[in-house]
């Protein structure tokens, strides 16, 4: 029995992450029936680096012959900027990659058809087709992970107006007199004092001065704080981890103030790793954007949490196949 011709068509997902890559397929109606994840490969040399990849998507391959499945192509999200011609990108967090030709290589690989674009685009399509996002006008998706992205959808048509994305929002310098800088070289960028590696920098500093606290505690048995670890303290009732997190969400809404100027959303969805935190996020962005901002651009705008969570960059990846099916 082909499963495939009974449910639909399928498309493979890929979205490449600093860390890890997540991939899976997915079905026209959202669901991912196969799941794979494999580590950020560390060779310097980007045809190494894509092999790995492409052994992972040989694995789900693999599987989808065992599962009677035909995928009708691979979608592939990066980080970063996407070339004219949508068929590499650069300057994401995969630096090996950078310029390299994804879309040929994986194509020729798999003789498959292949397309790329930025994560958060990707994340905005996802949330815009299956999640929270499906009766907005003008969508805002913000991902907070280890770095800031967004993406944005105007009345169903994904914007592309900078660099194959939306430029890089996550770079907004909101405090130029910090002395951190983020991966990229921005000094004072909304990234440098609100995503994951800002609250895990952060925590570590508040543990060494809080010794009773569950951050302290933790950073003593683990060695490090990752920001999963202080969301979940902080969700545990410690009063250090919250402050922590309400640091990072104000400044999440400081940026966001700015961001409505620019994009003018009707929703903001709040996705990535961090939104795990929930409430404890939310509501000092929200508090934020009430306080500092122009009402006419901020009154009616709703802010919430993403529903589709860190699967939005594997289902907007595959999407790029779907939309048309």
């Amino acid at each position: 029995m082909n499963r495939g011709s009974q449910s639909g068509a399928y498309a493979i997902g890929v979205d490449v992450g600093g860390s890890s890559a997540k991939m899976g397929v997915v079905s026209q109606a959202g669901e991912i029936v196969i799941r794979h994840r494999v580590p950020t490969p560390v060779f310097d040399r980007p045809q190494q680096v894509a092999e790995e990849y492409a052994r992972a998507i040989g694995h789900v391959l693999d599987r989808c012959h065992e599962m009677a499945i035909q995928p009708i192509g691979i979608g592939v999200g990066m980080p970063g900027h996407i070339s004219e011609d949508r068929r590499a990108s650069t300057f994401s967090n995969v630096h090996a990659l950078d310029d390299f030709p994804v879309v040929d290589y994986l194509s020729e690989r798999f003789q498959l058809p292949v397309e790329l674009d930025n994560d958060a685009t990707l994340a905005a399509l996802a949330e815009y087709r299956f999640g929270g996002g499906r009766d907005a006008k003008r969508l805002v998706v913000m991902t907070v992970g280890s770095g800031i992205g967004a993406g944005l959808i105007v009345d169903g048509q994904l914007q592309r107006p900078v660099r194959g994305c939306i430029g890089d929002p996550g770079h907004l310098i909101v405090a130029p007199e910090s002395p951190w800088r983020c991966g990229c070289g921005c000094r004072g960028c909304l990234e440098t004092v609100a995503s994951s590696l800002a609250i895990e920098r952060e925590a570590t500093a508040v543990a060494s001065r809080r010794p009773e606290s569950e951050l302290a505690r933790t950073l003593a048995r683990l060695g490090t704080l990752p920001a999963a670890e202080v969301i979940r303290a902080g969700q545990a009732g410690d009063v250090p981890a919250r402050h922590v997190l309400e640091q990072a969400g104000r400044w999440l809404g400081v940026g966001l103030v700015s961001w409505c100027y620019f994009f003018d959303p009707d929703l903001v969805l709040i996705g990535g790793g961090v939104s795990a935190a929930g409430e404890l996020l939310m509501s000092p962005i929200r508090q934020v954007v009430a306080e500092v901002g122009m009402p006419q651009y901020v009154a009616g705008v709703r802010i919430a949490l993403a529903e589709i969570g860190n699967d939005a960059g594997i289902i907007g990846a595959a999407s790029l196949l779907l939309r048309s099916q």
